[in-house]
């Protein structure tokens, strides 16, 4: 069955409307599902308009959930697919990403570029919302996320890359809450949820039982299931405060230690900090505090502190009272 033998009996167009289509492109592990819409063969092209359709995750346990599209377009000519379609969240119906496609029929070469142009993080929407990755380990966001990202396969292979920005994006994590988090994260493998090595975020304040501020973490994500803290340092009392390298395994309960590494902590700013009116320290402190973070909560174990020489003084300066 040819559209140009068609074509040729019936005129030079022929036009008429579509439903219950799925497409599936071998090397492409993303399914459009239950596809509709408009369609007009004219001068040996084919175009579709105004398509809706579902697209969702083929693998078996899904890295992202489905999203929908409702004014997709299509054109087939000379062997040669071309799409461009804006896909939504389907219970909030936000703009998620827009996307222009290629695709050679004759090769099995194709791409696609997608463009997030503000992708906002409130009530309406969470991480969690759209890939189920994110269950557990960020949640109530708050924030704008842009970026652009690049999807290449052929009839072997699938690779995508991706860039994606904040310049502000507040959430809650397992170490406690994270405000003002902002700079560039760099996919290697975007479908895997993969980043290169010695990613940067700049933290404007991190909140794991004593607040710091403006600092910065590095880390790498691998596969979507491993994230790798490569490191992070914040101001704190007048010295540093350093986050030992550590990995954790996303979506999955476990016991999550961290360790901490005090340089240089002037005790009579930790007093004054602590609003702790009743005391005066002085002196300057080396040492660690190990973070442990269960279904208990977060707490020190262990921590020891360290004053340099030639030592420092704690004293009561409150009113003694028998009361």
């Amino acid at each position: 069955f040819r559209l140009n033998d068609l074509s040729a009996r019936l005129g030079n167009e022929i036009s008429g409307q579509f439903a219950g289509a799925d497409v599936l492109i071998y090397a492409v592990p993303l399914d459009v599902l239950s596809a509709s819409g408009n369609w007009r063969y004219s001068g040996g092209t084919l175009t579709l308009t105004d398509g809706a359709y579902r697209l969702e995750d083929r693998e078996q346990v899904d890295r992202f959930a489905p999203l929908i599209s409702r004014e997709a377009t299509l054109t087939l000519a000379d062997n040669i697919i071309t799409a461009q379609t804006l896909l939504r969240e389907p219970k909030s119906d936000r703009e998620v990403t827009r996307v222009s496609l290629r695709h050679d029929l004759s090769t099995g070469r194709g791409h696609a570029d997608l463009a997030v142009d503000g992708l906002l993080f409130d009530r309406s929407m969470q991480p969690d919302t759209l890939t189920p990755l994110a269950l557990g380990v960020v949640a109530n966001a708050s924030g704008v996320v842009t970026g652009t990202g690049r999807i290449d396969w052929n009839e072997n292979a699938v690779t995508s890359t991706g860039r994606f920005s904040s310049e502000g994006l507040d959430f809650a994590a397992a170490f406690g809450p994270v405000k003002g988090a902002a700079g560039t994260v760099e996919f290697t493998d975007l479908l895997g949820l993969t980043t290169a090595p010695g990613q940067v975020v700049s933290v404007r304040s991190v909140n794991p039982g004593i607040e710091v501020n403006d600092g910065e973490i590095r880390f790498r994500l691998t596969e979507g299931q491993v994230l790798a803290i490569e490191g992070g340092t914040w101001p704190f009392m007048g010295g540093t405060l350093t986050l030992r390298p550590l990995d954790f395994n996303i979506g999955v309960t476990e016991v999550r230690r961290y360790v901490l590494e005090v340089e240089g902590l002037e005790a009579a700013l930790f007093i004054q900090r602590m609003e702790l009116g009743n005391l005066s320290a002085t002196g300057v402190l080396d040492g660690t505090l190990p973070l442990v973070f269960d279904q208990n909560g977060g707490r020190i174990e262990g921590g020891l502190l360290i004053s340099r020489p030639p030592g420092g003084n704690l004293s009561y300066v409150g009113d003694l009272t028998y009361e």
